[in-house]
């Protein structure tokens, strides 16, 4: 009976990582494909073109995101929703680590899509736009980043100057504006 519950969960596990190859698969091929054009400057993008790209993105965040909920730290995320959770410098490290290897193809195409003039697109950038994107609070991002809730919306404000609005939207709601 043992034998059989460990082999069930190994069997679990196998199918989850077979599941994520495939969605990394798909992820590739599309950033291959988006590769092969050649990258134009979003503002000399017609509606259309913009609309496709964006479109593009929004999947590639959505399979990212089916990526990251396998991972520990979504679980970790979980209990940071409840207020009375601790956040560790361990759990930090872990949220941060499983981010950027879950979401390492949206990274890429936020540090391509930045302005060309624009100061240069960071971790703690790409970081705040993904845990936006997964409704963390901005009271728990402050407290991630180490900072305060003020800080992180000046970052959030700095980005306006690094990333197109449309893009932005992709991670920022209307209401995280006036979020806790």
């Amino acid at each position: 009976l043992a034998l059989a519950a460990i082999l069930l969960v190994v069997a679990r596990r196998n199918r989850r990582k077979a599941q994520s190859l495939k969605v990394h698969e798909t992820l590739r091929r599309s950033e291959l494909a988006l590769a092969r054009t050649s990258w134009v400057q979003w503002a000399e993008l017609n509606d259309e073109e913009k609309a496709l790209r964006l479109s593009e993105y929004a999947n590639t965040l959505s399979g990212c995101l089916s990526i990251f909920r396998q991972t520990p730290s979504e679980h970790i995320l979980q209990l940071l929703q409840k207020k009375e959770t601790h956040l560790t410098a361990k759990m930090t490290k872990t949220i941060a680590d499983d981010i950027g290897k879950s979401f390492i193809d949206v990274i890429q195409f936020l540090r391509m899509e930045t302005y060309p003039d624009a100061p240069k697109f960071s971790e703690a950038d790409w970081l705040l736009c993904i845990l936006s994107y997964l409704h963390l609070p901005l009271s728990r991002i402050a407290e991630l980043f180490s900072i305060e809730k003020d800080s992180v919306r000046k970052k959030r404000h700095r980005l306006e100057a690094k990333i197109p609005p449309e893009i932005l939207s992709l991670f920022f709601s209307s209401h995280d504006a006036g979020e806790d």
